[in-house]
């Protein structure tokens, strides 16, 4: 069950701050969280903890009432340490994968270079 909706409004300076995010995403696309994705600072797997830290948020709490929802109910492949290992792993298969592409590439241009250096040398002869 979804909470129910605060009672009253929300100050006149939020509200134009919400509107202003909002108009800037429709007028230029802009996507809060492309922004984060592409931040470089917000690769590094140690930002993560800091920002549970200075947020303070709990990494196995739910802000729903409904028992199943609690820590039990989850796999553990749901919390942030097994989340972060897969992360890791991913990066790491990917960094390899750029590795052994990027040396396939100079192994292919050498290739190429040495046949080029050899036709020389057969015309030249």
């Amino acid at each position: 069950k979804v909470p129910s909706e605060p009672k009253g409004k929300c100050s006149s300076k939020l509200q134009e701050r919400i509107s202003g995010e909002l108009l800037k995403r429709k007028k230029t696309g802009y996507d809060f969280c492309n922004k984060m994705r592409e931040n470089k600072q917000f690769r590094n797997p140690s930002i993560y903890d800091k920002l549970i830290d200075m947020i303070g948020i709990n990494e196995t709490g739910t802000n729903f009432t409904d028992p199943t929802l609690t820590k039990g109910s989850w796999l553990k492949e749901s919390f942030y340490k097994q989340l972060a290992e897969k992360q890791q792993k991913d990066y790491d298969r990917k960094a390899s994968g750029n590795a052994k592409d990027k040396l396939d590439k100079q192994l292919k241009a050498q290739l190429i270079q040495d046949k080029l250096n050899k036709q020389l040398r057969t015309k030249s002869s």
